[in-house]
């Protein structure tokens, strides 16, 4: 990735940011690293950027609730089963 100002929308939307904040180590994850520890110009906007992905994320996503609808009726299934 070329080094470049970014704005709070540009790092919310882009997917290697996200995974960096939410701790999923991808081929980016050590330049948002050294991105983030080394702009002490930006460093207020990535946090904020950062902090608004944290609270995004907290929310499941579609195939997180899919995932959980199918554990839970193996789980039904399993209870009516005996």
């Amino acid at each position: 990735m070329i080094n470049k100002i970014f704005t709070i929308e540009e790092l919310v939307c882009d997917e290697s940011f996200v995974r960096f904040c939410t701790g999923k180590v991808d081929e980016n994850f050590e330049y948002w690293k050294s991105l983030t520890k080394n702009n002490e110009n930006g460093s207020q906007m990535f946090d904020s950027a950062r902090e608004l992905v944290l609270i995004l994320s907290c929310s499941p996503t579609l195939n997180d609730m899919r995932e959980d609808k199918k554990k839970l009726l193996q789980l039904i299934n399993k209870d009516v089963a005996y």
